[in-house]
């Protein structure tokens, strides 16, 4: 467990240091949504890394959520230079929940280059499903 944290540390570190994003709410350590997002569900992002974004929210303690950020985690170690990963833990940032728009957790996005918005999922995505949606959202 403690390796799978370390992982997603790191991973959101690589992602926090290379996707600039707009409105940060109280933790300016993770992703945001740009400003004046409609609340239907569709965020943007402000991505300056060039590559394509995965962002799952959740927290630590919800075994769907351990099961995405598993998943989330290997991808990024696969597709490590082609991708960029985050994880949000709902718990180390409330803001987030109203942010993200969440509904219910684990909620998992995928955003293009460009930083639109081009999936989202509540509850378990597989990889295969994953990488499907990064390949759609321009994944070389």
């Amino acid at each position: 467990m403690r390796k799978s944290t370390l992982s997603s540390f790191v991973l959101f570190a690589i992602f926090a240091g290379s996707v600039f994003l707009t409105s940060c709410g109280s933790n300016e350590n993770l992703p945001c949504v740009n400003e004046g997002d409609s609340g239907n569900g569709i965020i943007s992002i402000k991505n300056d890394s060039g590559m394509p974004v995965v962002i799952k929210v959740g927290r630590a303690t919800c075994k769907p959520c351990i099961i995405m950020t598993d998943t989330v985690n290997v991808i990024g170690k696969e597709f490590e230079g082609k991708i960029q990963v985050a994880i949000v833990d709902i718990d180390e940032d409330p803001e987030a929940v109203e942010r993200f728009q969440i509904q219910g957790i684990p909620t998992t996005f995928v955003f293009d280059a460009s930083g639109n918005q081009t999936f989202r999922k509540t509850g378990i995505a597989t990889k295969d499903e994953l990488v499907e949606e990064l390949r759609k959202a321009g994944m070389q």
